[in-house]
């Protein structure tokens, strides 16, 4: 079972990465947004192609940089391809994935680029035994809250 501080770091850090090469290299974050214009991909896809190293290889090195456990270096890596990561680590990796899934799942058709790039791998859909009424549900909740905290940072813009 993942310890709940080391998971929530690895859910809010999982992508870190894009912002690395969106704010310190700007020569490869052209690279991978002119690929991703000229072509249906997701960012990994993009970044593989474009530069030659994603945004995953990139957060596990500052992970390390920064001694964060080797348990949140190896979600970020591998929160794409979960099946990959080692076996007493792959659960941060299997349920980043699925955040991630369920986040384009749920929001992705007002972002254009995450059409079509929604994919849950189906060894982790196996894997957590889901069925397509509880990612519903998961789908649900997560509109509703996103509803309430979007009704509350109005209010508290308005003060």
């Amino acid at each position: 079972t993942p310890r709940p501080v080391p998971l929530f770091l690895a859910l809010l850090l999982h992508d870190i990465g894009k912002l690395i090469t969106c704010c310190f290299l700007p020569d490869e974050h052209k690279l991978i947004t002119e690929y991703r214009a000229s072509r249906p991909s997701s960012d990994y896809q993009a970044e593989m192609a474009a530069v030659g190293h994603a945004h995953t290889q990139i957060g596990r090195m500052l992970a390390a940089n920064w001694k964060l456990p080797v348990a949140i270096q190896r979600a970020i890596e591998f929160h794409h391809f979960p099946m990959q990561d080692e076996e007493e680590s792959r659960v941060y990796s299997i349920i980043i994935h699925f955040a991630n899934y369920l986040a384009k799942r749920t929001f992705g058709a007002k972002v254009p680029q995450y059409e079509g790039w929604i994919d849950l791998l189906p060894e982790v859909h196996a894997d957590l035994e889901l069925t397509d009424e509880v990612i519903e549900a998961f789908c649900s909740k997560m509109r509703e809250e996103y509803a309430a905290s979007s009704t509350f940072m109005q209010l508290a813009m308005a003060s």
